[in-house]
């Protein structure tokens, strides 16, 4: 500074010291860009969280007096924490923005119709309305009931109606869902399109190929394999950035397959109660409906189902918001859903479904 103000003071420099201010300026922060600063700080300060979670799993990796697992589970709980300060939403709101965003909403058209994703399986939604955001509902059915494809139909309805449906398949591969949902468009029979004969599948050709095209323009994001329950997060906001919205269903076969390392050594009483409260948090923290495939136990298998028909129901019961269970007669070609839980409505049998096994797929009787 006394350089140029003896410049300047001498009228020698009078341009650089111009010059300096004008630096001076430019690089002095400003209360505008405090927002911007602070999630600088934030951001470095999680990368040295993760930098020594990483030391701490090289660490114990080299440290023979501790299990593996004991290492995954001690470095996975911390890493669930990170990710759970990093989906901080923010401060507390005043209860009067919320009325006042509800009261827009319903303003605009009934609230059924603005709120509520339907099912587009008329009995279904006929009991419990559709979907709500951030609602948990638990399907669950005896192996072979066809729960699976309860939930592919419902995604593919709800996709059809051009909302954004997601489906992590831990049961299904890449190509018995492709066929499913071919069918689900086509009409065509599972076998058909895969096993022929055909003669048969040439005449059907361009019912399948339109179908296959039809199903590739749905916005529907599909996973395979197993992931834990902080992988499902991570792709559902890259499913939510890549189509700048939120999914208006989510479902997740099966709640059993979920991959969670800290956890899998549990037994199962312990282990699902886990699973279960964190597959809510999915639901709560992006506010998004979480369907979730479960099965039931022997005793839920016979008779009239009963929210107890659940595995570690007590669990189950007290975080869903609606629970389901599917009872079907493939013989009969018959099928029912249950309402065994709902927190705001009515329970008990909807109105009973023809089973299509050939396709397979639910439709409505009189159809």
């Amino acid at each position: 500074h006394t350089r140029y103000w003896r410049d300047w003071s001498s009228d020698v420099c009078s341009s650089d010291l111009i010059d300096y201010v004008q630096e001076c300026i430019d690089v002095t922060p400003t209360s505008t860009n405090a927002a911007h600063y602070a999630r600088i700080v934030r951001e470095k300060w999680l990368r040295r969280q993760v930098i020594s979670l990483a030391n701490e799993m090289q660490a114990g990796a080299y440290d023979d007096g501790a299990t593996v697992s004991d290492v995954i589970s001690s470095v996975t709980a911390r890493a669930i924490a990170l990710q759970m300060r990093e989906d901080e939403a923010g401060s507390l709101e005043h209860v009067s923005r919320v009325m006042r965003d509800f009261q827009e909403r319903v303003s605009r058209s009934p609230l059924r119709d603005s709120s509520r994703v339907e099912t587009g399986i008329r009995p279904l939604d006929d009991t419990i309305g559709g979907f709500q955001d951030s609602d948990l509902h638990y399907w669950g059915g005896a192996p072979g009931s066809g729960k699976t494809t309860l939930a592919m139909q419902v995604a593919y309805n709800i996709a059809s109606s051009e909302r954004m449906a997601v489906f992590f398949s831990m049961e299904l591969g890449p190509t018995q869902f492709a066929r499913r949902l071919t069918s689900f468009a086509s009409r065509v029979e599972g076998r058909v399109i895969e096993f022929g004969p055909l003669t048969e599948w040439k005449m059907m050709l361009p019912r399948v190929e339109n179908g296959i095209r039809q199903v590739s323009n749905l916005p529907l994001h599909v996973s395979f394999g197993r992931l834990s329950t902080s992988q499902i997060i991570t792709r559902l906001r890259q499913a939510i950035a890549l189509e700048k919205r939120k999914p208006s269903v989510v479902f997740i076969d099966r709640l059993e397959m979920l991959a969670d390392s800290d956890c899998a050594a549990l037994e199962e009483t312990k282990r699902i109660p886990i699973l279960s409260a964190r597959v809510k948090g999915i639901a709560t923290t992006l506010d998004v409906p979480v369907v979730c495939l479960c099965q039931l136990n022997r005793a839920g298998r016979e008779g009239t189902p009963t929210g107890e028909s659940f595995r570690a129901s007590g669990a189950i019961e007290q975080d869903c918001q609606v629970g389901l269970i599917v009872k079907t007669d493939k013989a009969a070609h018959r099928s029912q859903m249950w309402i065994v839980k709902q927190n705001d409505g009515q329970t008990g049998p909807c109105e009973e479904l023809h089973f299509d096994s050939r396709l397979p797929m639910f439709l409505e009787v009189a159809r």
